[in-house]
C-alpha cells in the first residue's frame, strides 16, 4: 500500500500539472496567473479514476477538491468593472473561473493521469481534442 501511494506521488510530482485562473495581487494592483492544480487534489483525483473510471464521479471529485480550496475565500477575490461608461460591476473568484472550465479542467486530468484510458472514460458526446490545447 505504501509503495502504491509512493508511486502515485512521484506520478503526481513528475507530471507538473498546471491550470492557470486570474487573481488580483493587492500590493502590486494587477492580475496574475494562478495554478489552481495542487498536489493533494491531484492525488485524491487520481485514486477516484483509478477506483471508478466513471466521468461524473471524477468531475464530482474535481468539483468538490476546487470548491473547498477556493470558494468564498477573499484573498482569491476581486471585482471587475466595466471600463466605459456604463454602469457595472461584478465579483470574480477562483472557483468561479474553475467552475466555468469544470469539464475542461476533469477532461485535462483524465488526460494526463490516465492517457490510456481517456477515450474510455470520457464521453464521446463531446468534440475535445486534448492535443490541440496542450
Amino acid at each position: 500500500m505504501q509503495r502504491e501511494n509512493k508511486k502515485r506521488w512521484e506520478k503526481i510530482n513528475k507530471l507538473n500539472l498546471k491550470y492557470y485562473a486570474l487573481i488580483h495581487h493587492h500590493e502590486g494592483d494587477k492580475l496574475d496567473p494562478y495554478n489552481v492544480l495542487y498536489n493533494d487534489m491531484l492525488y485524491d483525483v487520481d485514486k477516484v479514476i483509478d477506483k471508478t473510471g466513471d466521468y461524473e464521479q471524477i468531475k464530482e471529485k474535481v468539483r468538490i477538491e476546487l470548491m473547498s480550496m477556493f470558494w468564498s475565500r477573499t484573498e482569491f477575490e476581486w471585482i471587475a468593472s466595466q471600463w466605459t461608461g456604463k454602469e457595472f460591476e461584478d465579483k470574480i473568484d477562483l472557483w468561479r473561473q474553475c467552475y466555468a472550465n469544470l469539464d475542461l479542467i476533469t477532461e485535462y486530468l483524465i488526460f494526463k493521469l490516465a492517457p490510456k484510458r481517456y477515450h474510455k472514460i470520457v464521453p464521446t458526446r463531446r468534440n475535445f481534442e486534448p492535443n490541440k490545447y496542450l
